[in-house]
């Protein structure tokens, strides 16, 4: 079972038993990532992915590693090692995501938010907000409240801050900052 994903740099020829993980596309980027995965019961091996990194977590509450880059997010059996989806980043553009501490994956597009609430892309929901944001961006996470900071859309001086609760997914306070 994987327990562990870390980005790195591209490993050394036969450092890493690897395994690519790729998908027809008419968009292929050149670029790839590196992502290191710790097993419980074996030795660490690579994943390689089409695209630039831009994050990755593993949810064990749905056992799925997700791995985000420029071109792709991927979905990983973290029992099987295998892809059980993925979607073209032309048709999902988050730019971001957190893992809540109860295993929830929270995705955030810069002008919406949505969650994870199982192993596909069809299990993505959206999470409705009190206001139209723009650069939503997550911040911080204190006392199992995330802090995400925005933009009113369409009203460009109007800055936010948005106090989400991580066990209900539900906005406390939004407020102008």
């Amino acid at each position: 079972m994987i327990i562990g994903a870390e980005y790195i740099e591209m490993p050394e020829s036969g450092q890493y038993r690897e395994v690519v993980f790729d998908f027809n596309s008419h968009r292929h980027s050149s670029e790839w990532t590196w992502i290191k995965f710790e097993e419980d019961s074996s030795e660490p091996w690579c994943g390689e992915f089409r695209g630039e990194y831009l994050e990755a977590a593993i949810s064990k509450k749905y056992n799925t590693a997700v791995v985000l880059t420029t071109a792709a997010l991927y979905f990983i059996d973290i029992y099987e090692r295998k892809v059980v989806d993925y979607v073209d980043y032309i048709e999902c553009q988050y730019n971001s995501l957190f893992l809540t501490a109860k295993g929830d994956i929270l995705f955030n597009d810069g002008y919406s938010l949505s969650v994870m609430r199982g192993n596909r892309i069809g299990f993505i929901t959206g999470i409705i907000l009190p206001i139209n944001p723009d650069f939503l961006k997550f911040d911080y996470c204190k006392d199992n409240v995330l802090r995400l900071t925005c933009e009113e859309l369409y009203a460009w001086d109007n800055d936010y801050e948005i106090f989400l609760d991580c066990n209900t997914l539900t906005v406390l306070e939004c407020r102008k900052m």
